[in-house]
């Protein structure tokens, strides 16, 4: 690397990094709401970052995260063990001969997807305290290799502001989800009803066989049993929304270092093929990085996906105005994940391309480097990928065909 290089590195880690407010919002909010472990700082240089925890962060998280997969663990032993009815409006979409059949296959579906929800939520938790140098790297790669086009305070403040409202809006999903009726199965809601469901609620959480009380008068029991509802909803509730923006902040963050690393030499007479060809190398080490955790959120991705199609039509059926609008929240967050990833990656590929298509460009590369990065480029190797499939609009496309 040449002198001229390592000082624009030096000077551009001094630089703030607008698309990096997408993580440290997530982790920041994430530890006000002890969803995380910790939370990655700016070390007082602001030149590195570090991980920032304490002892009584850990604990209330690791309650916090116990209480929400014992909640998502429960209502997964309601459908299996229990016994529950599911609901099965959507059966007709199926394609099943006829409604017995269509309905068994529902049941089936919801209940397999159930156990791999709980199974990812765990995963998920799990790597966020095993993971947490994974998900430093990511910062520091970040900080090293990436020089931004565009670094003033003006355009950061506007990342930082659409990080913090999407942290909000989960966070707003979140609260609303405990507190609606439809999510406790109440056909009206009222503040009796609320306090009653919420104790039958607890009751079978804990396989409390009580007499139901009557529906004029909770008593003392009740009321204690429904604050004990609202405590684990809404961490449950919290974890499944902060785990779904953990795949929108990471596929953001992807999204804008592919723009600016097309940035660096797109328009530019000046970049050099080593300078291109050194700015893929780091692009391709962070991909690794982001990677590190990609199986988690390719995992979501594809729970989307079936969240999508297991739910269409309660979306178009339902007559209460929160399925409709929880389930519309999950789809286009499924949706925009798919496109964001898919978009950035052929971005990067398709600028490559062109600028291996200027003579003057290629004439700067040897046989080798050509055919190597062609290659790399139509095998995608710079993307959001779980090891055996990219997230790219193919994929975006046979998702489609399977739904």
């Amino acid at each position: 690397m040449d002198t001229a290089t390592k000082k624009q590195r030096q000077k551009s880690s001094r630089a703030p990094l607008s698309g990096l407010e997408f993580l440290t919002q997530y982790f920041q909010f994430g530890y006000l709401l002890q969803l995380l472990p910790y939370k990655i700082v700016e070390t007082e240089s602001k030149t590195s970052f570090a991980i920032h925890t304490s002892v009584r962060q850990k604990i209330c998280c690791a309650v916090t995260n116990l209480i929400a997969l014992f909640a998502f663990t429960s209502y997964t032993r309601a459908l299996l063990i229990d016994n529950v009815p599911v609901p099965v409006s959507n059966s007709s979409n199926l394609g099943v001969g006829n409604e017995v059949a269509s309905s068994t296959v529902y049941v089936g579906i919801v209940k397999v997807t159930s156990w791999l929800n709980v199974l990812h939520k765990a995963v998920f938790l799990l790597s966020f305290w095993l993971n947490y140098a994974g998900c430093l790297g990511i910062f520091q790669e970040i900080r090293a290799r990436i020089r931004p086009s565009s670094s003033s305070d003006c355009i950061k403040k506007k990342y930082r502001t659409f990080s913090i409202f999407l942290c909000i809006l989960c966070m707003f999903m979140a609260v609303t989800s405990t507190f609606a009726g439809s999510r406790l199965g109440l056909q009206e809601w009222t503040a009796i009803n609320f306090v009653l469901g919420s104790a039958q609620h607890t009751r079978a959480m804990f396989f409390m066989n009580l007499a139901p009380p009557s529906p004029a008068s909770p008593t003392s029991t009740d009321y204690a049993l429904c604050v004990i509802q609202i405590v684990i909803r809404l961490c449950s509730q919290l974890t499944a929304f902060w785990m779904e923006l953990c795949v929108q902040t990471f596929l953001f963050t992807y999204a804008w270092v592919c723009v600016e690393y097309v940035k660096s030499f797109k328009g530019s007479s000046s970049s050099s093929a080593k300078q291109v060809l050194e700015g893929y190398a780091d692009l391709k080490v962070i991909t690794d990085r982001i990677n590190s955790v990609g199986i988690l959120i390719f995992a979501g991705c594809l729970l989307g996906m079936v969240y999508d199609a297991v739910h269409m039509t309660e979306l178009l059926q339902s007559t209460q105005w929160f399925p409709k609008l929880r389930y519309l929240f999950f789809m286009i967050s499924f949706l925009v994940s798919l496109l964001v990833a898919s978009w950035a990656t052929n971005f990067v590929e398709r600028e490559l391309l062109e600028w291996i298509a200027d003579s003057r460009n290629a004439e700067q590369l040897t046989g080798i480097q050509l055919a190597i990065l062609i290659n790399e480029l139509n095998k995608h190797r710079v993307g959001i990928s779980a090891g055996l499939v990219t997230i790219t609009y193919s994929f975006i496309g046979t998702v489609n065909l399977l739904k």
